[in-house]
């Protein structure tokens, strides 16, 4: 196997993602894994604070108007705003783990992991914004977070 195809498969062995055999695995490959996984949490907790963030600039700023005549201000208070050119910054950093992790996982792998980002922004939402989060949405959270436990599983 030639290094540019190995590289397609960093992050597994024998079609088993490499989380699963930690122990059955060589300390490069356990090393690779987890750097992957370190991208991953990165992209996630960007994301997460990205939003967080934006929201928090965008309560600052005001809800957009409904007339178009007033877009352009509106526009240009929100994107001159500190928070949200830093949401801004924090998506920028998560897009740059998510290029790392999937360089070096399946994407089929990773791409379930972002679920989590909408039960913590919804968890914070909650906790900083005062939002009130019905029954069934907390259940929703619930049901997100354990699928992902079971995707990291498989």
């Amino acid at each position: 196997m030639d290094e540019k195809s190995s590289d397609k498969n960093a992050g597994w062995k024998n079609g088993v993602p490499l989380v699963c055999l930690l122990g059955k695995i060589d300390k490069q490959e356990e090393t690779t894994m987890h750097s992957a996984i370190l991208y991953v949490l990165i992209t996630i907790i960007g994301t997460v604070a990205g939003q967080l963030m934006l929201k928090s600039g965008m309560l600052q700023v005001g809800e957009i108007p409904s007339q178009t005549k007033e877009f352009m201000p509106f526009f240009f208070k929100a994107l001159t705003n500190s928070r949200v050119i830093l949401s801004f910054l924090l998506a920028f950093i998560a897009a740059m783990g998510w290029v790392a992790a999937v360089s070096k996982l399946r994407l089929s792998y990773a791409y379930p992991f972002m679920a989590s980002t909408f039960a913590i922004v919804l968890v914070f939402s909650h906790f900083l914004f005062r939002e009130e989060i019905p029954l069934v949405r907390w259940i929703g959270v619930l049901v997100i977070w354990f699928g992902v436990f079971l995707l990291s599983r498989s």
